[in-house]
């Protein structure tokens, strides 16, 4: 999980990515529109079920790694010792 803002800053910039490729005919998909609302919603639906669904549960860990991008807490989840390689982060973009 990540801070709703953040994950609808990515997927604005996902659907602009897309616009700009459909114009140039390299994208014939259909995410195509910006809906802050609707993914707002979707994001707190989705999110507030799965908290609620493991509620009191032990074998659920939410991971925040914009906030504590460590491998801790899942490692800890499955009982592992911390790799030692730093944490791998793709397309990872500046706070």
């Amino acid at each position: 999980v990540r801070p709703v803002g953040q994950w609808i800053d990515s997927r604005t910039r996902h659907v602009l990515q897309n616009q700009r490729k459909k114009a140039s005919g390299e994208y014939q998909g259909d995410f195509l529109e910006i809906e802050e609302e609707v993914w707002r919603d979707e994001w707190e639906t989705h999110v507030g079920g799965v908290r609620r669904y493991f509620t009191g549960r032990e074998d659920f860990v939410e991971l925040d790694f914009s906030r504590d991008p460590t491998w801790a807490a899942l490692c800890r989840l499955l009982g592992r010792p911390e790799p030692t390689e730093p944490f791998p982060w793709e397309n990872r973009r500046p706070r």
